[in-house]
């Protein structure tokens, strides 16, 4: 199997994970402010938009404004390197923070599952073209990282998202 293979595989399960997640009423609920200040469903909202806006970022860099060049943050060069983000270490991208529960704006769990469904199918579309997709050398920003290849824009979304699915599990022990 393919590295390209093996990460979107990687993906998939942690979509799997994260579908069985929301639809599991009580631990959308579970809140442990020892762990986290955001409950798990704040946590899974977080993740649903960020999923969609690093999604944004590859179509960006697989179309026609991609950037040709572009450098990565020292912080982009940690996160890939080391496969991890460091808990309590980083502030969420203001388009990506969760409203506070019970909020005006929030997805209800059905509508949090839908979009994970809706990023599922995004990430099968990608793999379908999977060689490609990594091999692009188009860059497109993140307001964190610096300027991400779609590869690596696929890595850090695999980080981040085992990132807040360890969050998630120690909220619920």
């Amino acid at each position: 199997m393919s590295t390209s293979s093996r990460l979107f595989a990687r993906l998939n399960d942690q979509t799997d994970n994260l579908l069985d997640d929301v639809l599991d009423a009580f631990l959308v609920a579970g809140r442990n402010p020892k762990v986290s200040r955001w409950s798990v469903y704040e946590h899974l909202d977080h993740l649903a938009r960020a999923d969609a806006a690093m999604l944004d970022r590859i179509d960006v860099c697989l179309g026609d404004q991609g950037a040709a060049h572009g450098s990565t943050t020292w912080l982009g060069r940690l996160v890939l390197a080391s496969g991890a983000v460091p808990r309590g270490k980083a502030e969420a991208v203001p388009a990506t923070v969760p409203a506070p529960l019970p909020p005006a704006n929030h997805l209800a769990p059905g509508e949090l599952a839908a979009h994970f469904q809706i990023i599922d199918k995004r990430l099968a579309a990608l793999a379908e073209h999977g060689k490609a997709v990594m091999a692009s050398r188009r860059h497109a920003e993140s307001p964190l990282y610096g300027w991400l290849r779609p590869a690596q824009w696929l890595r850090v979304m695999e980080i981040h998202r085992r990132h807040h699915l360890g969050i998630i599990t120690d909220i619920m022990s």
